[in-house]
């Protein structure tokens, strides 16, 4: 049995010295044979982080592996939003800095369903990183939208829909990010999730906390879909 606290040094795992800085909490681990520096994702707190750490050393992990996998896995979970609709289906909002964040995101999501999950985007992300997660995670993909005036995007996504059909994959292809959303929600189950990924500002939209906030029509049709299909 192996025990952890924030400033108790009769614990075998003890954070101390907690400080917020560089968008970050950062505290000092001494443990068993272990010293270090932790930085972890604002929205998290050491309480949460440390039993996974403590954890993890005590099944004989390296802690530089552990410390690397704690950094990478807490910055996916604070990149997503969480939505729950009263049909129990969850919808993971996620904002995004690489495609590498991406897939973290959604491979965390994809470890911790129970249901089908939907990855729903659209060809802005690009083509292959579009078929490489749907083949990856995705049990169905969802190709949302662009008006009339994006009709290059209109196009990807609709090579993106016929690659996924001789995949095998189920796809559903509605230019109305709307309607495309509206159509998830109502015909998604008990513990099914749509794992929506939100476009990335472009330059000249407004900044929040120093990066481009994630948005355009997709976030703004979540609601709407939600509100529609009687969501919380």
């Amino acid at each position: 049995l192996k025990t952890y606290s924030i400033g108790d040094d009769r614990a075998d795992y003890t954070a101390r010295n907690l400080r917020a800085a560089r968008g970050r909490t950062w505290f000092e681990l001494l443990g068993l044979g272990v010293i270090g520096r932790v930085g972890v994702a604002l929205r998290y707190r050491p309480e949460e982080a440390l039993p996974a750490i403590a954890a993890a050393l005590s099944l004989g992990l390296a802690f530089d592996d552990v410390l690397r996998a704690v950094g990478e896995i807490f910055d996916a979970l604070a990149s997503l939003k969480i939505l729950l609709t009263q049909n129990r289906t969850c919808i993971y909002a996620s904002s995004y800095g690489s495609v590498r964040e991406l897939e973290q995101s959604l491979a965390l999501v994809r470890a911790g369903s129970t249901g089908k999950l939907a990855l729903a985007c659209c060809a802005r992300q690009g083509k292959d990183n579009v078929l490489h997660m749907a083949e990856r995670y995705a049990d169905a993909v969802l190709l949302t939208g662009n008006s009339c005036r994006h009709s290059e995007l209109t196009e990807r996504n609709a090579e993106i829909y016929l690659e996924l059909q001789k995949k095998g994959i189920p796809c559903l292809f509605l230019k109305n990010d709307e309607d495309a959303l509206k159509c998830a929600v109502t015909n998604a189950v008990t513990y099914d999730i749509i794992f929506l990924v939100e476009e990335n500002a472009p330059s000249g939209v407004r900044k929040d906390g120093g990066r481009g906030y994630a948005g355009t029509r997709l976030q703004l049709a979540r609601g709407a879909a939600l509100k529609a299909a009687g969501g919380a």
